[in-house]
């Protein structure tokens, strides 16, 4: 559950979505995370059904290739995979952009005891880390103090020589990109180490993410039924909730952005391998995670909602100086400049730990995709000492590094853009999935009214929301007026959304020339037996199920 809700990114995801929900829906802003709500679970009882048939790392292309054969299924992973990579460039853009705000680098460019006492935060956070790294009692991997002493100390030096030469160019285009390759590259090394050191981080950054958002939205409550708030401050209206007078394409549009505010529930199904009881865990998980998260935003909107109100100038959110910046200019004002630290560190954080669970978790779908012959053999490689799919990790890493300076470089009004092209990925592999669900399970529908409706009812619901959204928003996008970047007469967020999806299928058609064996339909089926898997005793990561599976998984 930890891995499905912090992929997401709560505290960025509504700082991303929150202002630009208000632009298209006015104060009915918590009435879409509702709506979109709605399509997310019913497509998560989807995951959480095809996962007790076939618990397995490749969870969407598994599943749709098994229902829909080898040329759907690969397009349906390769749509997971590079929402993804975008993903990885996203949060790390996110991720650097919020840290260098917090540090105020650079109105400290000379401050030797800043340089020394962040030298010191960042050790201690890193000893931390390493503790929660450390496996329990009956484990057999441990880690030297001497290695421990080194990477301390790397650290430190990196810590040091970054403070030094970006304090003076805090909001340059170079420190960015630089600040989020670092921490890319650091998130890989974590993933590389192993799936349970990586959930037991994000665990620490969840409860610091999840503990500010309840208490700014606390605080600005308070503030705002005291009338201490301001004079922007609105009191909260049941109409808020109410969807009604909004027209279709704005619901669309909305749909889609809220469907990218709870993406990332799934994270959890690509690690059903390393997981105790697969078919149960996994799927419960994510369906608990999505109503962790509707409760989260419709809590959190509402505060900000009635305590900035919906003014174009200040704080409100209608102001186009907060649009991409919500969070970070209400934390002031409502908690004061101390706490508002804190909270553009726990957005940082937050940020940091959804780049964790894109990278984790896709490169297993990758490694699956490796093994079933969809892909080269050799993404299929896993580290000798951690039993992970290093490869895999890397390009998932770097590639999403790769995309998140090119979209920098081109233009510093690309996040927005890229939250939207995100979502129409997101809807295409989330509708497809629900339908593959259906599809797999149409032989059992009449068993009971409960297999009827769980695996039949639901799921169809989600998949036709999905395709609705998905279609109308595209047709939306691909006109150059939509979003903050076009080329020539098209849209950004279509070419980017759309465009990503396109690509896949000449990628296909150059697998399909060697890798002849899936595409025939012969290494992954509906014959296909899956069968429970769980990590040897002791071991950090994917140790039995992937090693041992890894050499015979088409003869199964």
């Amino acid at each position: 559950m930890v891995i499905a809700v912090t992929s997401v990114a709560p505290a960025y995801s509504l700082a991303a979505t929150l202002t630009a929900l208000v632009a298209l829906v006015g104060p009915k802003a918590p009435a879409l995370f509702i709506i979109g709500f709605i399509p997310t679970m019913l497509t998560a009882f989807a995951f959480r059904e095809l996962a007790k048939k076939a618990p397995d790392c490749g969870s969407t292309f598994t599943w749709t290739t098994r229902a829909f054969g080898p040329w759907v299924g690969w397009i349906s992973g390769w749509a997971l995979v590079i929402a993804s990579m975008v993903g990885v460039g996203n949060g790390a853009q996110v991720a650097t952009v919020y840290l260098l705000e917090a540090l105020d680098l650079h109105s400290l460019a000379h401050s030797t005891a800043t340089r020394i006492a962040v030298g010191g935060v960042a050790v201690a956070v890193f000893v931390v880390l390493v503790a929660l790294r450390l496996p329990d009692n009956d484990g057999t991997q441990r880690h030297s103090t001497a290695l421990l002493v080194i990477e301390a100390a790397v650290l430190v030096l990196l810590t040091v020589v970054a403070l030094v030469m970006l304090s003076s160019h805090a909001q340059s285009v170079a420190t960015q990109i630089a600040v989020g390759g670092v921490t890319v590259l650091v998130l890989v090394a974590l993933c590389l180490r192993g799936i349970d050191g990586t959930q037991r981080y994000q665990a620490v950054l969840l409860a610091i993410e999840l503990s500010m958002l309840l208490m700014v939205s606390g605080v600005a409550l308070w503030k705002v039924i005291t009338h201490d708030a301001g004079p922007q401050a609105v009191m909260p209206q049941v109409n808020w909730f109410l969807p009604r007078g909004l027209s279709a394409s704005s619901i669309a549009g909305g749909t889609v952005l809220c469907v990218f505010a709870f993406w990332g529930w799934d994270a959890s199904l690509s690690v059903s391998e390393e997981t105790k009881e697969p078919r149960r865990n996994p799927g419960r998980a994510a369906v608990i995670a999505t109503f962790i998260l509707l409760l989260t935003y419709v809590l959190v909107s509402v505060a900000l909602q009635a305590f900035a109100g919906f003014g174009s100038t200040g704080i409100g959110l209608r102001n186009p100086a907060n649009a991409n910046d919500t969070l970070a200019a209400l934390g002031n004002p409502v908690i004061g400049t101390g706490l508002a630290v804190v909270l553009l560190l726990a957005i940082s954080s937050s940020s940091v730990g959804a780049v964790l669970t894109y990278v984790a978790p896709t490169a297993r779908t990758v490694l699956a995709m490796a093994v079933y012959g969809a892909l080269p053999r050799r993404f299929a490689l896993l580290h000798r000492q951690y039993q992970t799919p290093w490869l895999a990790t890397l390009v998932i890493g770097l590639g999403g590094f790769a995309i998140y300076a090119l979209m920098t470089l081109l233009s510093r009004n690309s996040l927005p853009d890229m939250v939207s092209s995100l979502a129409l990925v997101t809807t295409f592999y989330y509708a497809l999935t629900a339908y593959a669900c259906v599809w797999i399970y149409r032989g059992d529908l009449r068993e009971s009214a409960g297999t009827f409706l769980l695996r039949g009812v639901l799921p169809l619901l989600g998949a036709l929301a999905m395709t609705w959204a998905f279609v109308w928003n595209a047709i939306d996008a691909y006109s150059p007026a939509y979003g903050k970047t076009h080329v020539g007469p098209v849209g950004g967020v279509f070419i980017m959304g759309v465009g990503l999806l396109v690509l896949g299928i000449p990628l296909a058609l150059l697998c399909a020339l060697r890798q002849r064996a899936f595409f025939r339909g012969k290494t992954l089926n509906d014959k296909t037996v899956f069968t429970d898997a769980a990590t040897e005793p002791g071991s950090d990561s994917a140790l039995g199920p992937l090693r041992r599976r890894q050499p015979t998984r088409a003869n199964h």
